[in-house]
């Protein structure tokens, strides 16, 4: 129950982070070597994390993210790893991308996030 919660945890702050547009908590969500993989990029750091972020936040003008779905994949090697399904929404699509963020976590800060998009964004 401990884990579960601080899986929920996690993510509502990342969630929280994103809805704001605040590139400072959401790089505070990271562990200072940590890695993001999106959309083709591979940043390390917590600090180069927070700068994609910042002008990201910046130049996109979102932002509807709503969580579907939390898992806990099965098996020995799954401690600290977490699966959450999303649906996103802005005003450049004409209909919803979805995806999910692969973490990787320990306490309360992320070592490992990939965001793998699960469908096509269609344009207005």
């Amino acid at each position: 129950v401990a884990v579960e919660c601080a899986i929920r945890q996690l993510h509502a702050r990342y969630a929280d982070a994103l809805w704001r547009k605040d590139p400072d908590s959401f790089a505070a969500l990271f562990a200072a070597d940590a890695e993001w993989k999106v959309a083709g990029m591979h940043m390390r750091g917590r600090e180069e994390i927070r700068a994609w972020l910042a002008q990201a936040f910046a130049t996109t003008p979102w932002l509807a993210l709503e969580v579907t779905d939390l898992q806990r994949p099965a098996g020995a090697d799954a401690q600290g790893r977490v699966i959450a399904s999303f649906r996103y929404m802005d005003a450049r699509l004409s209909e919803p991308l979805s995806g999910r963020h692969l973490m990787v976590f320990a306490g309360q800060e992320l070592y490992s996030l990939e965001l793998q998009f699960l469908s096509r964004p269609i344009p207005r």
